[in-house]
């Protein structure tokens, strides 16, 4: 329960970062704001900053939420409609509570991982608006490939983790 705690903490300081860089935003970006760039970094699409500031606000707080609101279903949906590996095993009457906390634990830290994307491209958007003409840095390919890296390692613990261990394997 540590785990998930502390990712709670991690996750309400990035929200309320997030919070703040918004509105620090508001009065940095232009009233049209570059929101969309080419491979180049080129500007090729544009929104009023307001719409820019509420999809940014909307955006930034829902797409971190939805895998770790889903999580907390594993313990409600019957064992037909989830899809994770050896679940006979892992969704046991015995286990399936510790799977769920194990779970709600990773798509809390993946929701940390995803908000901590949002605020880095957030700022990447109002450097490349305080250029003329807006130009996106080339860190969002640095940025993108951390992301993958570690969505990588992510991915390679929830593996790991459910295989079956070794006196049940066949």
């Amino acid at each position: 329960m540590t785990s998930i705690r502390n990712s709670i903490i991690a996750l309400a300081l990035l929200y309320f970062l997030f919070g703040i860089l918004l509105a620090v935003g508001s009065v940095q970006l232009p009233e049209r704001v570059a929101s969309h760039f080419g491979f180049s970094g080129e500007a090729n699409g544009w929104m009023s900053r307001q719409v820019y500031l509420v999809f940014m606000a909307f955006f930034g707080m829902i797409f971190p939420m939805i895998a770790p609101l889903a999580g907390l279903l594993i313990g409600r949906l019957p064992m037909s409609v989830i899809n994770l590996p050896n679940k006979e095993y892992w969704l046991a009457p015995e286990r399936r509570e510790g799977t769920t906390a194990f779970l709600v634990s990773q798509l809390l830290r993946l929701a940390v991982l995803e908000l901590g994307l949002v605020i880095v491209l957030h700022q990447l958007v109002v450097e490349a608006n305080r250029q003329q003409p807006p130009r996106m840095s080339n860190m969002v390919w640095a940025v993108l490939a951390v992301f993958l890296v570690f969505m990588a390692g992510w991915i390679w613990s929830l593996v790991r983790h459910f295989r079956l261990p070794e006196e049940k394997a066949f």
